[in-house]
């Protein structure tokens, strides 16, 4: 593991059966990538409310440089609010990586 480069994942769920399934699908990507794992950030509501005090922690966790999340929808699917969750990544120098290259592809303004 200390070999790999660090990375902490990020998840939005409505049900169990959400949450075991993307844990399995963010753990197989990181391990084909090369990632160690550091930590699974879960917060248990819908895209449509408000990222919470979970995401907000994790954008200013100065230990937590990578953040892994299966899809942009996962983060917010309030387009200002993506985009602010994008500039607070940028200006804490977080990278946020999506398994399905949706947030690369999100303009930022």
């Amino acid at each position: 593991m200390n070999n790999k480069r660090k990375i902490a994942c990020y998840m939005r769920v409505a049900t169990k059966e959400q949450l075991t399934e993307r844990k399995e699908v963010l753990n197989t990507y990181a391990k084909k990538q090369g990632y160690a794992i550091t930590d699974f950030v879960i917060e248990q509501n819908s895209g449509m409310v408000p990222y919470g005090a979970e995401l907000n922690e994790l954008l200013h966790n100065q230990s937590v440089r990578t953040i892994l999340v299966p899809n942009i929808s996962g983060l917010s699917r309030k387009i200002l609010e993506l985009q602010s969750i994008k500039r607070a990544a940028k200006q804490q120098q977080k990278n946020i990586i999506s398994i399905d290259g949706s947030y690369e592809k999100f303009p930022l303004d």
